[in-house]
């Protein structure tokens, strides 16, 4: 590979890490005159009152899509969980299950 394409391709690379470095953090942030304060940004809802999931820290954050299509970030416990087709009553139990396998 030419020095040039190598330096084109590592450009690239560090603005991906940056966007989605700020993407990120726009997440934990409720908007401004939103309708409730655990309300994240786009489909992205925040723990802060540990109210959405109970076993989860308040750091945690989860992006919700239909079919309770989940993708949980804990940057607590340093994971991230993708799961589909889980049933909505359950994601509380299944992320203290996912979490206390981490502490054993």
């Amino acid at each position: 590979m030419e020095k040039r394409n190598i330096c084109y391709l590592a450009a690239i690379v560090i603005l991906c890490i940056v966007t989605a470095a700020a993407y990120t953090q726009s997440n934990y942030v409720p908007p401004q005159g939103g309708p409730q304060p655990t309300y994240g940004f786009m489909n992205w809802f925040l723990n802060t009152d540990r109210k959405l999931y109970p076993a989860a820290p308040a750091s945690a954050i989860a992006h919700l899509g239909n079919g309770t299509n989940i993708v949980y970030i804990d940057p607590d416990n340093d994971i991230v969980i993708v799961a589909r087709w889980i049933e909505n009553g359950k994601i509380n139990e299944f992320i203290g299950k996912v979490l206390t396998g981490l502490m054993k």
